[in-house]
């Protein structure tokens, strides 16, 4: 992920490399240059980049949103007619001065091996009731069906107090 808001980037997208990995001599091995995909605009820094980001209910010390991340794990699928790619980050939401983290969620797609990969789809998850969601997990069946699962806690507008959970 690239969020313009760093030095050197112009404009939010997602960069990709292919690694050919030989595993018998490795110096057979290569990467390719980057592609460059293009993304709706998203904000993948908030505080400053600090790793303390998200207050929690009641006090004591700040949670790290894991902000300028790729969460663990992207996932891979093969499909009859095409492959798949899933990803997620957190983002700030609130575009406002305030601070709500979301899941950034995105699948490319390409046609089959060795083809070029495409944004196929791509959103923004907000926890209800105004929860912070962040720290995310997804996955896809042989449907083409997304799961996803995350931390969430009380965020700034939430009515009551809700401690970090999954």
């Amino acid at each position: 992920m690239q969020d313009d808001a760093w030095s050197g980037v112009s404009s939010d997208h997602i960069k990709l490399w292919t690694i050919d990995v030989d595993w018998v001599n490795s110096g057979n091995s290569t990467v390719s240059a980057s592609t460059q995909i293009s993304v709706t605009p998203f904000i993948g820094v908030f505080d400053g980049g600090s790793f303390s980001n998200l207050t929690q209910p009641g006090g004591g010390s700040a949670i790290d949103a894991l902000q300028a991340t790729i969460m663990n794990q992207a996932q891979f699928r093969k499909f009859g007619s095409h492959n798949s790619a899933l990803f997620n980050f957190v983002v700030d939401t609130d575009v406002g001065s305030g601070e709500l983290v979301g899941v950034r969620w995105i699948e490319f797609r390409q046609g089959g091996d060795n083809q070029p990969r495409s944004l196929f789809q791509e959103g923004t998850y907000t926890a209800p009731d105004g929860k912070h969601a962040w720290n995310a997990s997804l996955a896809m069946d042989g449907q083409g069906n997304i799961g996803m699962g995350y931390s969430s806690m009380s965020g700034p507008t939430t009515s009551s107090t809700i401690r970090v959970s999954s």
